[in-house]
């Protein structure tokens, strides 16, 4: 007789849930990494989620913080100073350094 292991699942966060967390999700998720946010989203709000769970989330929203292959290109051939990617505002610093590569 064998036995199998059950795995437990992460329980569903409703997306209302999401949404009534998303701008503080949003702005820690722009100047700290993912495990970081969700340390100080469990402590500060009280929500918990998979770090998988989070993944899912701002990818759906169209949130991420690497450019494209693409992208980089875009940006460093238009106007000098800061530019805007997918509505973020991308420093000159981070410009300059994808320019070099």
């Amino acid at each position: 007789m064998s036995t199998t292991a059950s795995i437990s699942r992460a329980p569903r966060i409703p997306e209302d849930e999401w949404d009534e967390h998303r701008s503080a999700i949003e702005g820690l998720y722009q100047d700290l990494e993912l495990q970081d946010v969700i340390l100080l989203m469990e402590s500060d709000y009280g929500f918990h989620a998979t770090d998988k769970q989070y993944k899912r989330q701002l990818a759906k929203r169209g949130i991420w913080k690497n450019f494209t292959s693409k992208e980089p290109n875009a940006v460093t051939n238009g106007p000098s100073g800061n530019a805007i990617v997918r509505g973020v505002q991308v420093p000159k610093g981070r410009i300059e350094r994808y320019a070099r590569r």
